[in-house]
C-alpha cells in the first residue's frame, strides 16, 4: 500500500498521509495544516470541518476568522497578536505565522517533510509526518531560532476535534483551578477569572446554534504527556501524546455552536499559556527559544 501520495481536499491539493488505522491530509501550500483526519474502521471525520465547500486558505494578510477554521492548525509564534521588541518589535500575527505561509515539501523514507524559514522573525520551521507501529500518526517539530536574539513566543497545537453530545475532554490531571479566556454566556466566569475546574467544562452540550463557546486553561504545568476526547460515537477516546517537557500546559476550548455554527472542541497543548508569549511572561509562564537553539517536540493522534 502506497502511504503516502498526492489527493484532494474540498477544491485544493493536498497530501495523504496513511497507518493502518488513519488517513490524514496536510496541506503543504497552506500552513502545513492537518486539515483532515479520518478513523479507517469507522470512516469518521474526527476533525471538526468548515461546511463551506471552498477552502479558503489564511493569508499573510488575512482576518483569521474570516477564512476557514478548522482541523488541526500549528500556532507560532503567538495565537493573539501582539509585540515582545523581537525582530524589530513586529507584530505577531493572529494565530501566528506559520498556518499562513507556504511550506516545501518532500516525501523520502516514507516521511512527509514539510518546511519554511520566516525572513520576518528569523526562524526555520520544520513539520515531519509519519505512521507509527500501532496505526498512529506521527507528527514531529523543530523550530530553530536563527537570530541572535532568545525569541519569545507560543508554540502550540489547535486540534478542533468533531464533537459529539456527551462527549468529554480527557486530561489526566486531578481537578484544579482553570483561568478563564472568554466564556460567550458567561456561564462559568469572566476572562481572566480563575475557577474551580467542573466536570461541565470538560463536557460537550448538545449542539445548538446559540450554544456556549468557551476557552480556559489549567492554571499549572502539567505532568501528563498526554490529553483526548471521549468520543460516545466512536465509543472510543481520540488521543494526543507527546512530551510533557515541551508542552506542559494545556488550553481547553469548547464550542457547542456559537462560534461559526460550528460544533468542535479544540485540545490546545502548548509551551506557554494565556493565547499570547506577553501574556506568558506576565503571568510568570515566558517561554523563549534561545539564540541559535532548536526547540522540538512530537505528537501522535491515536485513537484507542
Amino acid at each position: 500500500m502506497n502511504n503516502i501520495f498526492e489527493t484532494t481536499f474540498k477544491n485544493i491539493s493536498g497530501i495523504c498521509v496513511q497507518t493502518e488505522t488513519l488517513r490524514a491530509i496536510f496541506l503543504p501550500e497552506y500552513g502545513a495544516k492537518l486539515v483532515s483526519l479520518v478513523y479507517k474502521p469507522q470512516n469518521y471525520e474526527l476533525l471538526a470541518q468548515d461546511e463551506n465547500p471552498i477552502y479558503l486558505p489564511q493569508s499573510e494578510t488575512s482576518n483569521y476568522t474570516e477564512q476557514e477554521v478548522s482541523a488541526a492548525d500549528d500556532l507560532f509564534p503567538t495565537i493573539d497578536p501582539c509585540k515582545t521588541g523581537f525582530a524589530n518589535d513586529t507584530e505577531y500575527p493572529c494565530h501566528g505565522e506559520t498556518l499562513r505561509v507556504k511550506h516545501d515539501y518532500v516525501i523520502e523514507d516514507n516521511k512527509l517533510v514539510m518546511s519554511f524559514t520566516s525572513k520576518k522573525f528569523g526562524y526555520r520551521f520544520v513539520k515531519t509526518v509519519y505512521g507509527g507501529d500501532r496505526g498512529e500518526l506521527k507528527t514531529a517539530y523543530e523550530i530553530t531560532n536563527l537570530t541572535n536574539t532568545d525569541f519569545p513566543c507560543i508554540f502550540g497545537l489547535h486540534c478542533m476535534l468533531r464533537a459529539e453530545a456527551g462527549g468529554k475532554v480527557i486530561t489526566f490531571e486531578e481537578p484544579g483551578d482553570v483561568t478563564v479566556m472568554f466564556d460567550e454566556n458567561a456561564q462559568f466566569g469572566a476572562r481572566w477569572e480563575q475557577v474551580k475546574l467542573a466536570e461541565a467544562m470538560l463536557t460537550s452540550d448538545p449542539y445548538a446554534k446559540d450554544g456556549n463557546a468557551y476557552k480556559y486553561y489549567l492554571c499549572d504545568k502539567k505532568t501528563a504527556n498526554q490529553c483526548g476526547y471521549f468520543n460516545p460515537v466512536l465509543n472510543k477516546n481520540v488521543m494526543l501524546s507527546y512530551q510533557s517537557e515541551g508542552m506542559p500546559y494545556l488550553g481547553i476550548w469548547m464550542n457547542n455552536g456559537k462560534f461559526k455554527g460550528m460544533y468542535n472542541v479544540a485540545l490546545e497543548p502548548c509551551s506557554a499559556p494565556y493565547d499570547s508569549p506577553v501574556n506568558a511572561k506576565n503571568k510568570g509562564c515566558e517561554f523563549l527559544i534561545k539564540a541559535g537553539e532548536t526547540y522540538g517536540v512530537e505528537v501522535s493522534y491515536d485513537v484507542r
